[in-house]
């Protein structure tokens, strides 16, 4: 009997009864939802009316917009799910750690579809594409 009296008051002042703080904001390296390329409109008109780059395993369908976003897509033939996830990561990785090297103003949907074993050679096509949109 003592001890649930105990475990009742632990249960009283542990931290997940107390309100929780605000969340703190991003920092400005962060790649949040603002940009972010979602569904929609913006994507399809992009998709629909956007001017394209290809390279070896990438595709760029760009279009002049009010602020950068980028959208990916990663097709079956690059591999199953881990590969095609892990590639998403490493590219959304890329832009985050290189924020400032953006075009300004474009909506840019990176479309991966070669069979590559080097991330290496997808984020060096990645670069080279991005610099031709500047």
């Amino acid at each position: 009997m003592c001890s649930s009296a105990v475990g009742l008051k632990a249960a009283k002042d542990s931290p997940s009864r107390m309100s929780n703080p605000l969340p703190e904001p991003r920092p400005d390296n962060s790649f949040g939802p603002g940009c972010r390329l979602g569904g929609g409109k913006i994507l399809q008109q992009t998709l629909r009316g956007g001017r394209r780059l290809s390279g070896d395993n990438i595709g760029l369908t760009y279009e002049k917009a009010d602020s950068c976003r980028f959208g990916i897509g990663v097709t079956k033939g690059f591999g199953n799910a881990v590969k095609r996830n892990r590639i998403k990561r490493v590219v959304r990785e890329y832009l985050r750690q290189n924020k400032n090297n953006w075009p300004n103003d474009f909506n840019i949907f990176i479309r991966i579809y070669g069979k590559t074993e080097s991330e290496r050679a997808v984020i060096g096509e990645l670069e080279s594409l991005l610099k031709k949109i500047k």
